[in-house]
C-alpha cells in the first residue's frame, strides 16, 4: 500500500466540527512490540522497511493519543480530557518486523504487510490480516475474521460470522459459532476445525504425517 493511499484513508472525508488529528512519526528504538487499544472506530497498520512508527488518527477534539514506552514495548491509547475516548480512527505505519498487538470493542481491525507476531482482537467488528509470522491470534465476537499468506501457529475464533483462511501454512486452530471456516490454499503439518452450525470448507494440503481433525454440528463438511 502507498503512502498516498495511506494518506487518503485519513483524507477521504473531511474532518467535522470539534474534529481533531493527530500525525507524528517516531523512532521505535529499542521496541520490538506495538500495542493499540482503542474502545471504537478503526485500527489500520501497515508494516513498511525500516525502524520508525508514523502514526495518524482521527479524534475528537477532547481526545489526545498517548503513546507510552515500556521496555521493548510501545502502547498506544486514546485518552480523554472530560469523559471517556470513544471513536478514534488509526492508520499507523510500522516496521514490517514488529510484533502486534491490537484489542478493540467495536472496532474494525485490518493489518496488511506483518512479518512478525500478530494479536487481533474485537468484540464487534471485522478482523483482516495479510501476513504474520510466529504466533497469530485473531478473534471477533460479531465479526468475520480472514487471514492471509501468514505462517506459524494460527489461532482463530469467531463468533456469528465466518472465518476465511487463505495460502497460509504451519499449524491451524479454527472455532466458528453460527458462520464457516473456509481454508483455501496453503500447506499444514496440523490442522484442528470446529463449527457450530456452519460449513467447513477445505482445499489446502496435508503435511505428511501431520495431525488433522475436523468436526462441525449442525453443519457440512
Amino acid at each position: 500500500m502507498t503512502h498516498a493511499l495511506l494518506g487518503a484513508l485519513l483524507l477521504a472525508a473531511p474532518m467535522q466540527s470539534g474534529e481533531s488529528a493527530t500525525d507524528t512519526t517516531f523512532a521505535v528504538g529499542e521496541a520490538t512490540e506495538l500495542a493499540i487499544e482503542t474502545l471504537g472506530g478503526s485500527i489500520t497498520v501497515v508494516g513498511v522497511p525500516g525502524d520508525e512508527i508514523r502514526l495518524r488518527a482521527e479524534h475528537s477534539s477532547r481526545t489526545y493519543i498517548d503513546i507510552d514506552r515500556r521496555g521493548s514495548r510501545i502502547d498506544i491509547e486514546a485518552e480523554s480530557r472530560r469523559g471517556r475516548a470513544t471513536i478514534v480512527e488509526y492508520v499507523v505505519e510500522v516496521p514490517e518486523w514488529m510484533d502486534l498487538e491490537l484489542e478493540g470493542i467495536h472496532s474494525e481491525i485490518d493489518v496488511r504487510g506483518a512479518r512478525g507476531r500478530v494479536y487481533a482482537e474485537t468484540t464487534s467488528g471485522d478482523v483482516h490480516v495479510e501476513g504474520g509470522r510466529g504466533e497469530i491470534e485473531l478473534a471477533s465476537i460479531n465479526g468475520k475474521v480472514r487471514l492471509i499468506g501468514a505462517e506459524g501457529s494460527l489461532e482463530i475464533e469467531a463468533v456469528a460470522n465466518g472465518i476465511e483462511i487463505r495460502d497460509s501454512s504451519g499449524e491451524l486452530y479454527a472455532e466458528s459459532v453460527g458462520g464457516p471456516i473456509s481454508v483455501e490454499g496453503g500447506r499444514f503439518q496440523v490442522a484442528e476445525l470446529g463449527s457450530v452450525g456452519g460449513r467447513l470448507t477445505w482445499d489446502a494440503e496435508f503435511e505428511e504425517g501431520g495431525s488433522f481433525f475436523f468436526s462441525t454440528h449442525g453443519g457440512p463438511i
